[in-house]
């Protein structure tokens, strides 16, 4: 657990703009709606990410990551979902305020 946590803290450290990978692997996800789960919100710094992965490797196997204002970086267990519809459903339903859609870039 100590590796992947620090390997992913310096994916987060070098993408300030964000992240979206797989794990353990640490590959990138290069296609798809990001619908942060609900379950780790608010997770920050290296104890949120900590919270993350565990949660991460028990549901969706996907993490993200951005700075946001502040200069705090927000951690997710993501979902990752094709279809922009089915996407808008999990935004709702994870009590998201919007989604990306890595593909194109565009937040909804």
């Amino acid at each position: 657990m100590d590796k992947l946590l620090e390997r992913i803290w310096l994916i987060a450290r070098e993408n300030p703009k964000g992240f979206t990978i797989t794990i353990p692997d640490c590959k990138p996800v290069r296609s798809g709606w990001c619908i942060g789960h609900s379950e780790t919100q608010n997770s920050f710094g290296k104890k949120g990410l900590k919270r993350v992965i565990e949660h991460s490797l028990e549901t969706t196997k996907v993490v993200g990551g951005w700075k946001g204002y502040g200069g705090k970086y927000y951690f997710d267990t993501v979902i990752i979902e094709v279809d922009a519809s089915k996407a808008l459903d999990l935004k709702h339903e994870h009590r998201q305020i919007s989604i990306y859609h890595l593909d194109t870039g565009r937040i909804l």
